[in-house]
């Protein structure tokens, strides 16, 4: 009797431990991982906080480089008259004084170059340029261009060049000449060419119109250099008569500008392959 008591109380209870670990074995996944997240929650922070603790780094910005514009390829042509309207004034010659050596290089006294005006009326020495603008990119030209001090003037004495083309200012004359420059917005100089065979070169950075440049050794000595931005422009000759050519199509503001009887403009549209014709009249002064 107590034997088989004993063996149904064990019985009982090895039932009771089966049921037990049946049931415990429906939740140990759900309480692992509910663990093992709140462990991790604690060890690692959030991303969100994390993120908003870390300032953002700014974008990057980039310059973008310059745009190489290429010259107009125009093939329209200006040509054209500056003309006096009224009688040819009479040209000084020059007086050189008691400076003999500058005698020495004429046969016959040079005339004066302030104002030229030939038999038919065309003024010599007037700078024709398309003013302001021109779209594209026009890079001097490589040649260097030369004043020359020559028989005690200057030579040419008008002398147009393009921004950051090179100028040679040479003295061919045996006797000291001096150079002023006198501008407004390149810097002036004043330099001493002492002796035949010196020389000084020179850049303009800036474009600028009627740059006047004279010798203080000899007063009757003057001239002008201007400075331009691209190559659309010309001067005319003894009969007044000037060319601009390889112009790009469209309208341009054509400018005549001459030391004594100031400046004139006009308004001047061309087609590719034209060849557009043009007078300025100035009145005497």
């Amino acid at each position: 009797m107590k034997r088989s008591t004993v063996w149904g109380v064990a019985a009982l209870t090895a039932a009771a431990g089966l049921l037990a670990a049946v049931g415990c074995g429906d939740q140990p996944a759900a309480d692992t991982s509910k663990s093992a997240s709140a462990t991790q929650t604690q060890q690692t922070p959030p991303t969100e906080k994390s993120a908003a603790v870390t300032p953002a780094t700014p974008p990057k910005t980039t310059t973008a480089p310059p745009v190489d514009v290429k010259p107009a390829a125009g093939t329209a042509s200006i040509v054209g008259k500056v003309v006096y309207n009224g009688e040819p004034p009479k040209r000084k010659p020059i007086n050189f004084g008691p400076e003999k050596k500058c005698h020495e290089h004429h046969s016959s006294p040079p005339m004066e170059e302030t104002l030229v005006v030939g038999a038919d009326r065309g003024i010599q020495w007037t700078l024709v340029r398309i003013a302001g603008k021109v779209a594209g990119n026009y890079p001097p030209s490589a040649k260097p261009a030369v004043l020359d001090q020559k028989g005690c003037v200057f030579s040419p004495h008008i002398l147009p060049v393009m921004t950051g083309q090179e100028v040679e200012i040479r003295n061919s004359d045996p006797v000291l000449h001096n150079v002023r420059l006198e501008a407004t917005l390149n810097p002036p100089f004043n330099r001493n060419l002492p002796k035949p065979g010196d020389a000084m070169t020179v850049k303009f950075t800036a474009a600028e119109v009627g740059l006047k440049i004279k010798c203080d050794v000899h007063f009757w000595m003057g001239g002008y250099i201007h400075v331009l931005p691209h190559p659309f422009f010309g001067v005319t000759g003894e009969d007044g008569a000037f060319t601009i050519d390889k112009v790009p199509p469209g309208t341009h503001k054509l400018e005549a500008w001459h030391e004594k009887l100031g400046k004139q403009t006009q308004e001047v549209t061309v087609k590719d392959g034209e060849v557009k014709t043009v007078e300025f009249v100035f009145q005497p002064k």
